[in-house]
């Protein structure tokens, strides 16, 4: 296997996974990546095309953990294609077809956490961030992220925290004391 193909094995197997979670639009996110790494690939477009179409299902009902799986499933044989077909481009060296690959890979978490950070989920958004790390400890815009997400999130507390605060003052303000009803009786 070459390292295009070893590249696109592991963004598309994120990508199914992440339908297999219901994330379907980080799902789109990872392939559009991935596709710009073989822009050739026509089975690569296929499958942009069919990630597509599945959010756009997945907006007018709820598919179920087996609509997920039979569709992952589905699109196992255009997968293989697009492995197959997949190929380093001509002239490149193993080292920089290596480095090429790592940062295309680093690129794609960056895109992710920026998805993440547009939906509010921050600690996704951090996980994704994390992964740079593994692949280059010493990353500088990935701790210049990690700080931006670090004051996102304890922005996000304090929010929560503010509006908890005023919901539990309000519910105890709106309460009223208990009536006791004594009934006389004629005796």
């Amino acid at each position: 296997m070459n390292t295009v193909q070893k590249l696109l094995a592991g963004q598309i197997r994120r990508a199914s996974e992440m339908i297999l979670m219901g994330d379907y639009e980080g799902s789109l996110a990872t392939i559009v990546v991935t596709r710009s790494y073989d822009p050739g690939n026509e089975f690569l477009h296929f499958l942009e095309h069919r990630f597509q179409k599945l959010r756009e299902e997945a907006k007018h009902k709820v598919l179920s953990q087996e609509d997920r799986k039979g569709f992952v499933r589905s699109l196992q044989v255009i997968i293989a294609e697009a492995l197959e077909k997949a190929t380093d481009p001509p002239g490149t060296d193993e080292k920089e077809s290596r480095r090429k690959a790592i940062e295309a890979i680093k690129q794609s978490f960056f895109t992710r956490a920026e998805h993440y950070i547009g939906r509010e989920e921050y600690l996704f958004a951090m996980t994704e961030i994390q992964r740079i790390y593994i692949l280059d400890p010493g990353n500088l815009v990935a701790k210049q992220f990690e700080h931006r997400l670090r004051h996102l999130i304890a922005t996000q507390e304090a929010r929560h925290v503010s509006a908890n605060a005023g919901k539990v003052f309000t519910i105890e303000a709106s309460k009223k004391p208990p009536v006791t009803v004594v009934k006389k009786s004629d005796s």
